[in-house]
């Protein structure tokens, strides 16, 4: 494997904290002070390189970290070149979203806000393909059913995994006829055979809300069992989904603004069980 992976971030965060935490409020300083060029230093902590042992005992020395928390990043480091390669679905998809599914398989719980389409982890088959043969460059055939496939692989792997998912979905998500009117409505009776998954959390943000904070924001948020530091909280990651490009934020501050942004949503939105109701008040009108 040589993509992201959570204890990459883990590290970084950490050797971040510790940075600043030494008083080196710029990469120069730092690097100067560990013999490293302040590229290979900024590489390392918005997790575009892998830190090798060495370079994290030499910066930790610099950082006049304690000799149990040194010890701890040095493992970690060790741990991290150790990785295995992908498999599966992960090793199968592009580069630029097998960060993002590495990530997913490795968190602990998942937070999904989306407005304009059901989410991925959610979707049958015949809307996929609907979704594909959307797009501004479509799949050959071949390549589609491919998608397809390793999309319900993700899926199975995701759905049995236990691991707790809350799902937010825009109300236009419900109506957009995306497939026609049979594959929407198939899809529709997915997600309330879905609500009966003890780990799966489905809401709905209803029409009726108005402007809300969510407004131009397609986030995914990943929590993890690692803890920042010694005795810090789980983190969190974002993962920003768009059209053309995809962009995973790592940095603390700015996931924070997303958890909120997530969590205000969630508020906004209906309750369980009113959100199954009006999923099937929609399907209801859609087969009648």
């Amino acid at each position: 494997m040589t993509g992201v992976s959570a204890k990459q971030i883990t590290l970084a965060l950490d050797l971040r904290a510790a940075r600043l935490a030494a008083g080196f409020r710029t990469y120069k300083e730092a690097a100067a002070a560990a013999h490293l060029t302040t590229s290979a230093l900024w590489f390392i902590e918005t997790v575009k390189n892998r830190a090798k042992p060495t370079t994290v005992l030499a910066l930790t020395a610099v950082y006049g970290c304690e000799p149990e928390p040194a010890r701890r990043l040095v493992a970690l480091a060790e741990e991290i070149s150790k990785e295995k390669r992908d498999a599966g679905y992960i090793a199968a998809a592009p580069k630029e979203f097998a960060d993002y599914l590495r990530l997913e398989s490795e968190s602990s719980e998942i937070s999904s806000y989306e407005a304009e389409v059901i989410p991925g982890l959610l979707q049958t088959r015949e809307y996929q393909r609907a979704l594909l043969a959307a797009g501004l460059e479509p799949p050959v055939a071949g390549v589609v059913e491919r998608l397809v496939e390793l999309r319900a692989e993700r899926q199975r792997a995701m759905l049995e995994s236990g691991r707790r998912i809350t799902f937010v979905i825009n109300e236009a998500a419900l109506h957009r006829m995306v497939g026609g009117r049979e594959v929407l409505l198939a899809q529709l009776c997915r997600l309330l055979e879905l609500w009966e998954h003890p780990a799966l959390e489905i809401r709905v943000l209803p029409f009726g809300i108005g402007a809300h904070p969510g407004l131009g924001v397609y986030c995914t948020l990943l929590q993890f069992d690692q803890h920042l530091g010694a005795e810090g909280e789980p983190y969190k990651v974002a993962f920003l989904e768009m059209n053309r490009a995809n962009d995973l934020v790592t940095d603390p501050d700015l996931t924070l603004k997303y958890q909120r942004t997530f969590e205000r949503v969630a508020d906004l939105s209906s309750n369980a069980e009113e959100s199954r109701r009006l999923i099937a008040t929609v399907k209801e009108r859609l087969a009648s």
